[in-house]
C-alpha cells in the first residue's frame, strides 16, 4: 500500500492491478464499494509481463472519505479472496486535484520527463505514473504531444530505450526466419512509398518480405465473396501460416512505414514471452484484445 502528500480529492490511483481484475469493471467497482460509494472506474490494461501486474486505473468515490478509507486500508489479501481473487495486494494512492489541461501541454511534459532515466525509460511505465501526477488518464491527445516532446527535447531516452530493447532481443524459436507481409491495390498512392522503406528495413535484419500489389478488382476477386479489401490481408496471412516456414508471421498495413530502421521484430518478440499472437495498440481508452496468449505492444516504446 502506498500513499503520497497530495491534497486528499475523492480519486485514488490504483496500481499492480492484475489484468482480470482491470478487464473486470464492475467487480473493481464493487470491491472498492466497501470504503464507500463509488462514482466511477476506468482501468488500463497492460499486460506485457506474465509475472508482473503493470495495470492500473482510478476509482472516484462520491466523498474523499472513501479515497482516505481506501488509502489506508491493509487487508487487501482477505478482500481480494473474499471477492474470488488469487491476488494479494494492489497499491492505492491519493490523488491531487485533477489537471485542468484538457490536453496536457509540453511545459508539463517536460517538467515530468525531468524525473526519468533515460537508460530505463519505457511510454508505458511513464504513461501510468504521469497519470498519477495529472489524476487523470494520459489519452491519446495527450501521448501525440508526450512523443512531440521526447523527439523534441529528449532523444537520449528514445535512444537509450531503443537500444535496450534491441539488445534484449531473444533468438527467434526452432531457427525458423520472421516473414513481412504487406498488400496493396496498383490505384493505392502510399502504397510504393511504404513499401520501400519496409522491405528496406527487411533486408537489412535479414527477413523476408512479401508484397502483393494486384488491380483494386483482381483483389476483390481473389476475396470473393468479402467486399472490402482489408480482407486480403487474412488471404495472405492464411496462406504463409499454412506454408509453415516462418517461425512469425508479420503484417504491416500499406500506408504503415517502419522509422525506426534499426530497431528489430525481435524485441517486440522477446517482450511477449512466447505468446500466440502480437498486436500493436492503438491508444485508445479501451482495446479488444485482451487475452492471456495475446501481447499488446504499444507504438510509443
Amino acid at each position: 500500500m502506498q500513499s503520497n502528500n497530495a491534497a486528499q480529492a475523492p480519486r485514488v490511483f490504483v496500481s499492480a492491478l492484475p489484468a482480470a481484475l482491470a478487464q473486470n469493471l464492475p467487480l473493481l467497482h464493487t470491491i472498492f464499494t466497501t470504503f464507500g460509494e463509488v462514482e466511477d472506474v476506468w482501468a488500463r490494461v497492460v499486460n506485457r509481463t506474465r509475472s508482473v501486474h503493470e495495470s492500473w486505473g482510478f476509482v472516484r468515490f462520491k466523498l474523499p472519505e472513501g479515497a482516505a478509507r481506501a488509502v489506508s486500508f491493509e487487508d487487501w489479501e482477505g478482500l481480494l479472496k473474499d471477492s474470488g481473487l488469487s491476488e494479494t495486494s494492489l497499491n492505492v494512492a491519493t490523488c491531487a486535484a485533477e489537471s485542468e489541461e484538457e490536453v496536457v501541454s509540453e511545459a508539463t511534459v517536460i517538467k515530468a520527463l525531468e524525473r526519468e532515466d533515460a537508460a530505463t525509460f519505457d511510454f508505458e511505465s511513464f504513461r501510468g505514473r504521469f497519470s498519477k501526477d495529472l489524476a487523470r488518464p494520459v489519452l491519446r491527445r495527450d501521448a501525440e504531444v508526450i512523443f512531440r516532446v521526447l523527439q523534441q527535447h529528449r532523444p537520449d531516452t528514445t535512444l537509450q530505450a531503443q537500444l535496450q530493447a534491441a539488445k534484449d532481443a531473444a533468438e527467434l524459436p526452432g531457427g525458423k526466419g520472421l516473414l513481412l507481409l504487406t498488400a496493396y491495390s496498383r490505384n493505392y498512392a502510399p502504397g510504393k512509398v511504404c513499401e520501400t522503406a519496409n522491405r528496406t528495413y527487411a533486408e537489412r535484419h535479414g527477413y523476408d518480405f512479401e508484397c502483393d500489389v494486384l488491380p483494386a478488382d483482381e483483389m476483390l476477386d481473389a476475396i470473393a465473396p468479402r467486399d472490402a479489401h482489408t480482407w486480403y490481408k487474412v488471404l495472405m496471412l492464411r496462406r504463409a501460416i499454412a506454408a509453415g516456414k516462418h517461425g512469425f508471421v508479420v503484417w504491416i498495413d500499406a500506408d504503415a512505414l517502419v522509422v525506426d530502421q534499426e530497431k528489430p521484430l525481435e524485441a517486440f518478440i522477446a517482450q511477449a514471452e512466447g505468446r500466440d499472437l502480437i498486436v500493436q495498440e492503438d491508444l485508445s481508452v479501451h482495446h479488444p484484445f485482451c487475452e492471456k496468449n495475446v501481447f499488446l505492444f504499444n507504438r510509443f516504446y
